[in-house]
């Protein structure tokens, strides 16, 4: 498809046009992915090939046409999806599920509680999450049941949806998965008991926490620090003493999740820490709660002999948004690490000043696929046209999840030069390509 030198509403028609003529001659193999673009552009034909498709005897098409068909908006096709939930393939299962989430119609909740008992364990946590999307009180109990689930997994999106729900009957449920082994359930249910926020949770973790063990007292802490109470700030504070290295680390993020200005210093002096992996956690606490005082310290840490521990404290600083360590943020893109690379580049990012735009081009260059993956995702956050040309002649890129970033990272900067070059990638061989490039596409005609 040529456009160049084209005004942009002939550019919108002549990409109308070009869909509508592949759908017409090719196969499903090559025009999912112009179906997907028309159908988010609110084109019935797009969607009636999407609907067709979830009856393919190829499983791949499948799944992605029911993940395509959660981009739409459309209720009308919930029932199709519904009756995916039945595939005899858990990957389309588990993408119909999500899709329904997408959708957000309470139709869909009475199958998708049935699916919180699929025999694979994706397609229950895809389904727990749908339900949290949706958040119809009639979950609530099923999602409690699935708190018990064999998967972790399941767990942790089960906790996670009743904290979207929001309804009282979970808070039980969830303070007694403060108690579990998991660290990570223990995360997520402090997070949904602060996110139903019932007042009268507070004198049920307080009584906890008096009689808890240190593996059980920082979640609990966590929970009260979310709801605002100080006693789970102090008894965060000090278990960044605590002997067990876990009981520091997840304490210190629950300081940063809190945000609370008063635990800067202290997490600052725990930079100390022996542990050097412990130390990434506190780095990371002082990029979220975004304090000044933490610069000069995250410097220091950003030389450190442990390579996570750069990579941390590159993305704290990022995260605290001080323009004045621009120059030493891009000095150390050379960084012999390439995830620290990669950190640093979204550091950059997350800075979001037209400086690093320069810096970030020519790192695109760089000799990992990891390192220009997240060097592409930087340049579609800051989203500045320079660089959509270097993002265009980098998109024969050898790497499909490079190639996928850019087809994202162009729909985020928005400038319509990329709608011819992205065109081509819709019969990319990666199915994440296409559906990228169908998502930015969308995005860029939308516009039009």
């Amino acid at each position: 498809m040529v456009i160049e030198n084209t005004h942009e509403h002939e550019i919108k028609m002549r990409a109308m046009e070009t869909l509508v003529d592949i759908i017409n001659k090719e196969d499903i193999f090559i025009h999912w992915a112009h179906a997907f673009v028309l159908s988010g552009l609110e084109d019935n034909r797009g969607v009636d090939i999407l609907l067709k498709a979830l009856k393919n005897p190829n499983q791949t098409i499948r799944k992605h046409s029911a993940s395509a068909l959660g981009n739409t908006g459309d209720s009308s096709i919930i029932n199709p999806l519904i009756d995916a939930l039945n595939d005899e393939d858990r990957g389309v299962r588990k993408w119909s599920a999500l899709a329904l989430g997408k959708l957000k119609d309470s139709q869909a909740v009475n199958q998708l509680i049935d699916s919180l008992n699929d025999k694979d364990w994706s397609v229950r946590g895809a389904s727990a999450h749908a339900l949290g999307n949706i958040k119809d009180s009639s979950a609530v109990n099923p999602l409690i049941n699935a708190l018990k689930d064999e998967m972790m997994a399941v767990r942790k999106f089960s906790a996670k949806a009743l904290g979207q729900i929001g309804d009282i009957q979970a808070v039980n449920p969830l303070i007694s998965a403060l108690k579990d082994d998991n660290f990570g359930l223990k995360w997520y249910s402090a997070k949904a008991l602060s996110d139903i926020g019932y007042i009268g949770i507070i004198d049920k973790l307080i009584d906890l926490v008096k009689t808890e063990e240190w593996n059980v007292r920082w979640a609990v802490a966590f929970a009260l620090g979310k709801l605002g109470d100080n006693q789970g700030i102090d008894i965060l504070k000090n278990a960044l003493e605590n002997k067990d290295a876990t009981v520091r680390k997840y304490s210190a993020l629950a300081l940063g999740d809190i945000k609370d200005p008063s635990s800067v210093d202290i997490l600052i002096n725990a930079l100390k820490d022996e542990d050097r992996s412990v130390c990434c956690a506190y780095a990371l606490a002082l990029g979220k709660i975004g304090d000044n005082r933490a610069v000069k310290p995250l410097i220091n840490t950003l030389m450190d002999e442990y390579e996570g521990l750069r990579g941390a404290s590159a993305w704290a600083l990022g995260l605290i948004g001080d323009r004045a360590i621009l120059d030493i943020l891009i000095g150390a893109l050379e960084d012999e690490n390439p995830i620290v690379r990669g950190d640093i580049a979204l550091a950059l990012a997350d800075i979001g000043d037209t400086y690093s735009v320069e810096p970030l081009i020519n790192a695109l260059k760089d000799d990992h696929e990891g390192v220009r993956r997240y060097v592409v995702l930087a340049l579609g956050k800051l989203g500045n046209v320079k660089a959509v040309k270097p993002l265009i002649e980098a998109m024969k890129d050898s790497d499909c999840r490079v190639r996928g970033q850019i087809a994202s990272a162009l729909g985020n900067i928005g400038d319509s030069r990329a709608i011819s070059p992205l065109f081509d990638y819709l019969t990319d061989e990666s199915w994440d390509v296409r559906e990228r490039t169908a998502l930015s596409l969308i995005k860029l005609l939308k516009k039009i």
